[in-house]
Order: structure tokens, then C-alpha cells, then sequence
């Protein structure tokens, strides 16, 4: 066999290896599919439950905030999300740290996770371990009431 086409035959079966590595960034609508999921059944059902979303200050996240038609005075926040667009994981957003992991969510972000090319081993190994707070960028304490 020649230099030439043992090279070519290399090139063949080496690049879509490369390229299967490879996973793109989720959609907004892929993160809003996430985001909906991660509250639960009865924050979904109350009156004019809707996601508003927009990008995070910082790349690479997206955040949502739910709102509902409260009749009454008061507010009409149900929640507020923010979910990477690298891995699918979601946290509540004004409780920096608590990423949000549910039964119902779970079978949602693996499916967006194949659909990405993300798969369970590489998640693991690119996913933070522990308390953090990725949006800003750094891990954080976790917290303990006053005594």
C-alpha cells in the first residue's frame, strides 16, 4: 500500500471521529424546553403560565423568567431560570449554587444532550462538581443559616 493512500484511508476513518466529538450549543428553544421542564406540574398549571427569555449577561447562558396571571395584587413571578447552553443543566437563578435535578427533568435533558452530541461520559467529565455558580463564574459557599 502506498504512503499516499494509507494517509487517505487514515484521513477517512480519522475526521468523522473528530467531528462525532464535537457537540454544538443548545437553542433557545432547546433551553426554554429545558427551563419549562425543570418547574413543576403545579407551577406549570397555574393561570397564563408563560416563559419570558432572554440571554444571560454572561456568554454561554441562557435565563428565563416564568410569570403566571396573578389576579390578585402581588407578583406575578412564578421563577426565575438559567440554563447552560454547553451542558442543558439548569439552576434557579436568584438561588446562585441550586442546580435543579428532578425525575421529570432528567428524561428532558438527555434527550437534548443526544440531540447535541453530548454524550453521558463527556457530560460528566466537562460538568462542575459541587456547589458553583457558573453564571458567575465561581464556586460558591454553601449556605448555612445563623445561629
Amino acid at each position: 500500500m502506498s504512503a499516499r493512500r494509507a494517509i487517505v484511508i487514515f484521513m477517512m476513518l480519522a475526521v468523522p471521529t473528530v467531528c462525532a466529538a464535537q457537540s454544538r450549543q443548545l437553542t433557545r428553544a432547546e433551553a426554554e424546553l429545558i427551563a419549562r421542564a425543570s418547574f413543576t406540574p403545579h407551577e406549570r398549571a397555574v393561570r397564563g403560565f408563560t416563559l419570558e427569555g432572554y440571554p444571560s449577561k454572561v456568554p454561554g447562558f441562557y435565563a428565563f423568567e416564568a410569570l403566571w396571571e396573578n389576579p390578585q395584587e402581588g407578583s406575578a413571578i412564578v421563577g426565575h431560570r438559567v440554563v447552560s447552553l454547553r451542558t442543558g443543566d439548569v439552576w434557579e437563578a436568584a438561588l446562585c449554587g441550586d442546580k435543579i435535578e428532578t425525575p421529570a427533568l432528567r428524561p428532558v435533558q438527555a434527550d437534548v444532550r443526544r440531540r447535541i452530541g453530548l454524550p453521558p461520559a463527556r457530560y460528566r467529565r466537562i460538568t462542575p462538581r459541587g456547589e458553583y455558580c457558573p453564571w458567575l463564574g465561581k464556586p460558591v459557599a454553601p449556605f448555612t443559616p445563623p445561629s
